[in-house]
């Protein structure tokens, strides 16, 4: 679910025409913390044991069956969420335009609902976004569906608000005026699904990881992996290299680096997945941006009730009783 957000490129192209007034006006410093959980340790399955290979080509070939197990596990396990912490920024020589995002992913058998909420915090780089395309920058989307139905279901709506608590973050969005209400196609993540469950769409495979780290933390019971990418191998962006194009508008856009630092408990299930990706592409300038992705994996059960999420409750009994909207 990564985002390349073509409005971070429209941005750097006007300020490339007005690079003086944008050093002035545009800097930026310091991140957005949504208050992140930590993840609790299922109590599902026995604990792996298993032998760290010291060999590099063993260690990878390791490290993708590691990462493949907690796919199977995650698609097949009846309840779980994950909660996202992202930013994407655009970068032109010194000027940087930051785009924050916390998403919500809660799943409760063939029932799924997903929230995505997205801000930007510089007061002049609003301004900007507001002007050209809210729709990408500044909004909120909820999602829900069951197996009842062959979609998902999907209410937007823009300029959501945030304030933030000491270990949590309040939401204020405006569901009855909406950007769009409509049908979108189902991510795979349950077990009635055939397809293969990947939580990332950059392909991990052993031909894929040019460099493997593995360790086994004991005293918490998980392992930790931080693969470095073969942004040179084309089976390593095969799934998001065409839409990188496609979004950035620079026909040579690519990816210059990649690693993803993977924790998975030791009974093969995912706790943690922090993913960094760099890319470049030529337009009239010199685009650059950094896409992070920070992800935490929850089975506790506050997390697993969808009534704990601001504005679930509404868009669940809309789908329920079929009232679903359309704009």
């Amino acid at each position: 679910m990564r985002k390349v957000l073509k409005i971070l490129v429209v941005v750097v192209l006007v300020l490339a025409n007005a690079a003086a007034l944008a050093l002035a006006v545009f800097s930026f410093t310091g991140e957005i913390d949504f208050g992140r959980k930590q993840s609790n340790r299922p109590n599902i399955g026995e604990k792996l044991n298993l032998t760290i290979p010291e060999d590099p080509e063993e260690l990878k070939t390791f490290a993708y069956e590691l990462y493949a197990l907690a796919n199977k596990n995650f698609k097949e396990l009846e309840n779980a969420a994950y909660s996202v912490n992202s930013t994407t920024t655009m970068q032109m020589s010194s000027i940087k335009l930051p785009v924050y995002g916390h998403r919500y992913f809660v799943k409760n058998g063939a029932d799924l609902l997903y929230l995505d909420y997205s801000f930007v915090t510089n007061p002049a780089v609003a301004t900007l976004m507001g002007f050209m395309a809210k729709d990408t920058t500044m909004y909120a989307e909820r999602c829900f569906t069951t197996g009842d139905i062959g979609y998902m279901y999907a209410e937007k709506t823009l300029e959501p608000t945030f304030t933030l608590g000491e270990n949590s973050v309040t939401y204020n969005a405006d569901w009855n005026n909406l950007y769009y209400a409509k049908q979108k196609d189902k991510p795979i993540y349950h077990a009635g699904q055939t397809e293969d469950f990947e939580y990332t769409d950059q392909l991990i495979r052993p031909e894929t990881i040019k460099n493997a780290e593995v360790t086994y933390v004991k005293s918490e019971g998980y392992y930790r992996l931080v693969l470095d990418l073969d942004v040179d191998n084309p089976l390593t962006t095969s799934k998001t290299q065409p839409n990188l194009r496609q979004s950035s508008g620079a026909a040579d856009a690519h990816y210059t680096y990649m690693r993803e630092t993977i924790e998975i408990w030791d009974n093969g299930y995912f706790k943690y997945f922090l993913s960094v990706d760099h890319w470049e592409g030529q337009g009239v300038v010199l685009m650059k941006s950094i896409i992070e992705y920070e992800t935490v994996f929850l089975y506790d059960e506050a997390s697993l009730n969808f009534s704990n999420y601001q504005y679930a409750d509404e868009l669940i009994s809309m789908v329920r009783n079929n009232q679903m909207r359309s704009k």
